[in-house]
């Protein structure tokens, strides 16, 4: 039993019953003297993927509240909510109690709006009133309340909270075909292209035919040294999951399953897969995000929304709704003066085709600045249509064709 007394006056107080076998931390930092409350970080022996932790909060808030001591505890369980999530974002958030909401004011709705919890306690607790709630934060999680009888002298009915969550009968698996481009295959691709004769298609002058000889000749030799590989992916992998951080994670449960949890051979590739997980997140900050902010604040926000585990299916524009605005519709009415700003504006008259009799010198290349800038071809990028990947044109690069052109 966790227990947090009430010091004002005699009496009174949260406390919660947790399983013994359950891993349970009081986080004391979350608790207020004013404020009669009790915050917990639980880890069950077998929670499902999704769910890493959960936090659970019990909170009396008695009839002699004002309005003031509301806005209080509105602030407290929001600061709380919010300083957890920012360390899992991925937490159930449990927080049950007796709130007094019929005599107090106190609003559900209001609880939803600042920290997205929701109340799903449908039944009388004491007479025909609903006093006592259970707030809830996760998708896709259904509960289902049963009622049971007051426990001992206790005037409150008792509940019972059975959660389900939705499991799909077919998993979001997409699979994609990539080439394999490890080091290994690299070094052999290049052997076969530095000591490869390439004067015949030097020698061509016409741009088209020497594209097309070398595109034949290229075409075959990645499919030789690069073959594609069909790699399968899940909807709810992190973006900075990589295949190699799977399949350390693999051999790592492969170790565990053959040897246990105490033999050397998985420790030492649990320990691989803990530092390779610190690298694929700092390799894909680096990559991904911190660079966006000033160059793409659209995808910078997509990423950190994606580091923080918001969901991309909510509207950017559910921001802007209010009291005064609140759906899509009635936002847009209040915004259409952005329209007539640019309402007298004339059409831009269409670009006529101008033939040119001879090359401007700006559009012209030499082998100087050809070469560096294959040279900074980024290798994480999608290659073109040529089919040949970004990482041999960046560690072979070969400018003679764009010369040409």
């Amino acid at each position: 039993m966790i227990r947090n007394d009430r010091t004002s006056s005699v009496g009174g107080g949260v406390c919660a019953y947790i399983n013994s076998k359950t891993k349970v931390r009081r986080i004391y930092d979350f608790e207020n003297s004013s404020i009669e409350s009790l915050w917990m970080s639980v880890r069950s022996n077998r929670l499902p993927r999704s769910i890493p932790v959960l936090l659970l909060a019990v909170i009396y808030h008695s009839t002699s509240r004002d309005a003031t001591e509301n806005c209080e505890l509105y602030n407290h369980i929001q600061g709380n909510v919010d300083l957890f999530l920012l360390n899992h974002p991925d937490a159930l958030v449990m927080i049950c109690g007796d709130f007094n909401p019929v005599s107090i004011g106190f609003n559900a709705n209001r609880i939803k709006q600042i920290s997205g919890l929701r109340q799903i306690s449908n039944v009388a607790m004491r007479g025909e009133s609903n006093l006592d709630w259970w707030l809830i934060k996760m998708k896709h999680l259904d509960f289902q309340i049963i009622q049971l009888p007051p426990v001992g002298s206790s005037d409150h009915n008792s509940i019972i909270v059975k959660s389900h969550l939705h499991r799909v009968t077919n998993p979001s698996n997409d699979r994609v075909w990539k080439r394999d481009l490890r080091d290994s295959n690299i070094r052999f691709f290049g052997q076969w292209i530095t000591n490869f004769d390439w004067s015949p298609v030097f020698e061509i002058s016409d741009c088209d035919v020497k594209y097309n000889e070398l595109n034949v000749i290229m075409s075959g030799m990645i499919e030789s040294f690069f073959p594609k590989r069909q790699l399968r992916t899940r909807k709810s992998d992190k973006a900075w999951v990589t295949q190699s951080l799977k399949s350390l994670i693999k051999r790592r449960q492969r170790a565990l399953h053959l040897y246990g949890k105490f033999s050397h051979i998985y420790k030492y590739w649990r320990n691989k897969v803990q530092q390779e997980v610190k690298t694929a997140r700092k390799r894909f900050y680096h990559q991904s995000v911190k660079m966006l902010k000033n160059t793409n604040p659209a995808r910078w926000w997509k990423e950190i929304k994606s580091l923080g585990g918001l969901s991309f299916q909510q509207s950017w524009y559910h921001h802007l709704l209010s009291d005064d605005n609140p759906n899509c519709v009635d936002l847009s009415e209040s915004y259409d003066f952005l329209v007539g700003l640019t309402a007298y504006f004339e059409p831009l008259a269409r670009c006529h085709q101008i033939e040119e009799t001879e090359v401007p010198d700006y559009v012209t290349v030499n082998p100087g600045q050809v070469y560096p800038a294959l040279r900074r071809i980024k290798t994480t990028k999608s290659q073109g249509p040529d089919g040949i990947p970004n990482k041999a044109l960046k560690t072979f690069p070969f400018p003679n064709i764009i010369d040409v052109s």
